[in-house]
């Protein structure tokens, strides 16, 4: 992971944005995936984590293990879809909170699908694996 900064102009105010990226080379290309601070909220327990931004999602994905962490219940099954096909989740209802430093840049209420099985893509030796954290990059819009 590396951070970038680079600086924007909105009318007339000058703002610097700091940018993480998750790095993987594959098939001799760089891939950057831009990453945000999130912290996850559920009942009266908060857990802080690196968030990915999928600009192709169109649901928040949260492992199971946050889920565990924060003591929240699973809710009704239900299925998603991935660039490997259809997998079986469950909805919960956890808070994603996008932070800027330590203040809160963004807030999702929401239903997050919480993957229940390896599945969503196969990976370099056939091995399926649950989605990570994902975050629809509208969802702040």
């Amino acid at each position: 992971m590396r951070a970038k900064q680079a600086n924007t102009r909105r009318r007339g105010l000058a703002k610097t944005i700091n940018q993480r990226y998750l790095r993987y080379s594959y098939e001799g290309e760089t891939i950057r995936l831009p990453m945000v601070t999130v912290r996850l909220r559920g009942g009266d327990k908060s857990v802080k984590t690196a968030a990915l931004v999928d600009s192709g999602a169109t649901a928040s994905f949260v492992p199971p293990e946050f889920v565990e962490i924060l003591g929240m219940p699973l809710g009704e099954a239900s299925t998603a879809s991935g660039a490997g096909g259809d997998f079986r989740t469950h909805l919960s209802k956890i808070t994603i909170e996008v932070l800027k430093g330590v203040q809160v840049a963004c807030r999702i209420d929401d239903e997050v699908h919480v993957p229940l099985e390896a599945g969503g893509h196969k990976g370099r030796h056939e091995q399926q694996e649950r989605p990570s954290l994902v975050v629809p990059s509208g969802s702040c819009a």
